[in-house]
């Protein structure tokens, strides 16, 4: 059973985030990749690369369609555009036997927009078999394991940290079939991160997460976050700022904690401003650094 009680609160965050070193550049901050946005699904690439930016990552990889590579440059000037060829070179250069660290991603994050054809299930695919780092596995990336048992056996046995970030819709494709499916909010997640031997963020009011801490699961509830927030691009937002902050270092368990407070905490710091009929997910990015900024 999890741990009902335990909450994702200011003290607990403060504890998670580092001071800036005046020596420290741009490599200590970790390189992200976000692998996100089929054609016409821009926005979904440029939420995930913007927010991984304004949570302090050094830089930010956008794997997209080449389509969509001018939007991106225009929307998020300061990540870098990447085709799928170079993403398969470089994770090819890790051989499976040698036992090295997969080291050019700190971090991935996969799923914002890339819809579900054969090209995302192939990528997907191997990424999972060459990568050995913590995976963000979002929005049509859940749909892809969800709709593919082999695909979620590879899932399930990835030897990386590797988390799910679920809406309730997705969270019901994921457990098709399960007794908990439609169980209480607690169950799913648990019932998630068991059927899927990784860590949950399982989206919406008062977010969970969960994990196995031993042969116990863990959960714990987010106190940040408003009714403003449920407007499109936001868990695109929350899939960025998690992989920042891995690839920053965080363990996967406290990047998801951290991502999921602060997320919140931008969206009520917008709705202050907005309101909650008028902010949308640019709004939350935009107050990411204002979240950030109460703590470091």
């Amino acid at each position: 059973m999890g741990n009902e009680d335990k909450r994702i609160n200011r003290e607990y965050v403060k504890g998670l985030l580092r001071k800036r070193l005046p020596n420290m550049h741009k490599g200590d901050f970790g390189h992200t990749l976000i692998v996100a946005g089929s054609p016409g699904m821009t926005g979904a690439a440029a939420f995930s690369a913007k927010s991984a930016l304004r949570s302090g990552a050094g830089l930010v990889y956008v794997m997209t369609a080449p389509e969509n590579f001018k939007v991106i440059q225009i929307l998020v000037p300061e990540a870098i555009c990447v085709t799928e060829e170079a993403v398969r070179e470089k994770m090819e250069k890790k051989l499976p036997a040698s036992g090295a660290h997969f080291d050019d991603y700190d971090a991935v994050a996969f799923g914002p927009g890339t819809g579900t054809g054969q090209a995302a299930s192939d990528l997907l695919r191997f990424i999972l078999d060459r990568y050995d780092g913590p995976v963000v596995l979002d929005a049509d990336g859940l749909n892809l394991i969800a709709g593919d048992d082999e695909l979620r056996e590879k899932f399930f046995t990835y030897e990386g940290e590797k988390v799910i970030t679920p809406h309730q819709g997705e969270a019901a494709r994921l457990l098709a079939g399960a007794r908990l499916g439609a169980g209480e909010r607690e169950d799913v997640a648990n019932a998630l991160t068991v059927g899927y031997n990784c860590m949950t963020v399982l989206k919406g009011h008062e977010t969970l997460a969960a994990r196995r801490n031993g042969t116990d699961l863990e959960l714990m509830r987010n106190t940040t976050g408003d009714p403003g927030m449920a407007t499109a691009g936001s868990g695109d937002v929350l899939t960025g700022m998690i992989a920042s902050f891995a690839g920053q270092g965080m363990p996967l368990w406290d990047a998801a904690c951290a991502g999921v407070y602060l997320h919140g905490l931008a969206g009520d710091l917008a709705s202050k401003d907005k309101g909650e009929y008028g902010m949308i997910a640019s709004d939350i990015i935009e107050n990411i650094p204002y979240a950030i900024k109460e703590f470091v």
